[in-house]
């Protein structure tokens, strides 16, 4: 992506941590009796590709950011 000019867009959740979760797992997704996804889900993904833009340079962004701890990595 870097050698060609291209941003690469992210949707940070990796999916053996989201379990087959529909929403972020608060108290929203309790009260509709929804099956949440653990902000770890989140949080590993951003943390393992913020290590690839550090590794390659690449522009990137994050789509839809849902968790405090995500966007602390990301600042």
């Amino acid at each position: 992506a870097k050698l060609s000019g291209k941003l690469i867009i992210s949707h940070a959740e990796d999916c053996d941590l989201a379990e087959g979760g529909v929403m972020h797992e608060c108290l929203h997704s309790t009260q509709m009796g929804l099956r949440g996804i653990s902000h770890a889900s989140e949080t590993v993904a951003v943390a393992r590709e913020l290590e690839m833009v550090k590794l390659t340079g690449s522009a990137y962004h994050f789509t839809h950011i849902s968790c405090a701890a995500a966007l602390d990595l990301i600042r």
